[in-house]
């Protein structure tokens, strides 16, 4: 509670002056002057309720302000979000025509050439939040109250059904976005090579214009400088001229439109001979392979950039700024698909040496599965060892070609076990074995046991 304060006499008067709070702080004050000369509890008591209320009235109407301040500016931006979004709607619509005429026998393009006004015409702006999108214009013979308010009915419905509609077809062509980067992910997962993801890319994106496609790797010296350019994958729709072959390789500092590909952001160029961030140089080269419009799409592994992908087109696109975010999601995913890609290629070919090199090693080499204890993955020594074929061989294990018991008298499977157990601890055991072959003759070996994850 507020406490009075400042009361002073003077002569026969008393004057109290009680503060006024707001959220704790002092904002004004009551004054009262009593000239009976004193001020009874009761006033008092009176006098700082008051001062309360007045400040949580106060407090209350700031509030009040406040929030229709925020109301109003809520309200300014969606207006302004309609606005915008109408904007980019009519620039991104294919259709010519921007009304429509009714004239009680068929619906028609309304010619825009007419000049003038029609009389007698009731006009009623078509509104939506309080943005104007258009207008309805009726004809009628007569203007009174009731056909007024008609139209204003009537295009107060329009107005709502149009902007519903509008929102539907942009629902709609978000959920076509969707289904198309859905698409590009499965097929850029299932392909087996370059070419599938190239190809996976260029059919679904969307742009009928794009008429080929190349995927180019980057090349870079010992500084990491990039050095050369060459093209990995590419695509062609079958129409125009053909896209640049396999293999072709670029100097970068001779094709120095390279620069315009590399950075995290897709690139977009809708003139690549009036554009000027295409040098004359590449201009040329662009004109010569009839490309005139054109997209690219950084891809990059978890460090740095390791290509791009290019949507060529002998046609100008106009590209929008709506197309980034699609462009960007698509241009992660060739970045991992490209290095998944890449991996899987390194594994296979580091596959492909070793087992040439089992295969043409002195020794018999065997891998055993744990799980199965069967061999698999034998050499052509191992089959002259075991004096089995490849097939008859992968149908049986140490267990099954070792003598029940070793030359130390220790059993074969214990002892097996012993030194498996070895080699997944880490370590690489050489030792004495005995080994029996399909027709019961005891072989001596030396054996190695190694580690192996298949």
């Amino acid at each position: 509670m507020a406490s009075i304060r400042d009361v002073a006499l003077l002569d026969t008067a008393a004057s109290a002056s009680v503060p006024i709070q707001v959220a704790g702080a002092s904002i004004g004050a009551i004054q009262v002057i009593e000239p009976g000369g004193t001020l009874a509890d009761e006033q008092e008591e009176v006098l700082t309720a008051t001062a309360a209320r007045l400040g949580q009235h106060l407090n209350n109407l700031r509030l009040l302000a406040a929030a229709e301040s925020y109301r109003a500016e809520a309200e300014q931006a969606v207006r302004q979000l309609t606005s915008r979004g109408w904007e980019e709607y009519l620039s991104a619509s294919k259709a010519s025509t921007r009304g429509f005429v009714y004239d009680q026998t068929a619906v028609r393009p309304l010619d825009t050439s007419r000049n003038g006004e029609s009389n007698g015409a009731l006009k009623q702006p078509l509104l939506v939040r309080n943005e104007p999108i258009g207008e309805l214009e009726v004809e009628a013979g007569m203007r009174s109250e009731e056909a007024s308010e008609i139209v204003f009915a009537v295009a107060s419905q329009l107005s709502s059904h149009i902007e519903n509609l509008r929102l539907l077809e942009q629902t709609e062509a978000q959920q076509a976005q969707t289904n198309r980067l859905y698409e590009i992910g499965r097929q850029i997962s299932a392909a087996r090579d370059q070419q599938e993801i190239v190809a996976a890319v260029a059919e679904n994106i969307g742009l009928p214009q794009i008429n080929r496609a190349i995927l180019l790797s980057y090349d870079f010296d010992a500084n990491g400088e990039l050095q050369d350019v060459t093209v990995t994958g590419n695509w062609h729709s079958g129409q125009g001229s053909a896209p640049t072959p396999l293999g072709r390789h670029y100097p970068a500092n001779v094709f120095t439109i390279v620069n315009f590909f590399n950075g995290r952001e897709p690139g977009f160029v809708s003139d690549t001979q009036h554009d000027e961030r295409v040098d004359t140089a590449s201009a040329k080269v662009f004109k010569a392979q009839d490309i005139l419009s054109f997209a690219s799409l950084p891809v990059w592994d978890d460090t740095h950039q390791i290509g791009s992908l290019l949507l060529e087109a002998e046609e100008t696109i106009q590209f929008t700024g709506e197309e980034l975010l699609p462009y960007r999601s698509i241009a992660q995913q060739l970045g991992i698909a490209l290095q998944n890609k890449n991996l899987l290629v390194q594994t296979q070919q580091g596959e492909a040496r070793l087992r040439t090199l089992v295969e043409n090693a002195p020794e018999a080499i065997v891998v055993v599965n744990l799980e199965t204890g069967l061999f698999i993955e034998p050499n052509e020594n191992a089959t002259r060892l075991y004096g089995l074929s490849r097939e008859d061989l992968l149908r049986v294990g140490p267990a099954q070609m070792s003598p029940p018991t070793q030359p130390d008298g220790r059993d074969s499977t214990e002892k097996a076990q012993e030194m498996i157990a070895e080699a997944m601890g880490g370590k690489t055991p050489v030792f004495e074995w005995t080994h029996r072959n399909a027709q019961g003759q005891d072989i001596p070996c030396e054996v190695r046991d190694r580690k192996s994850v298949v």
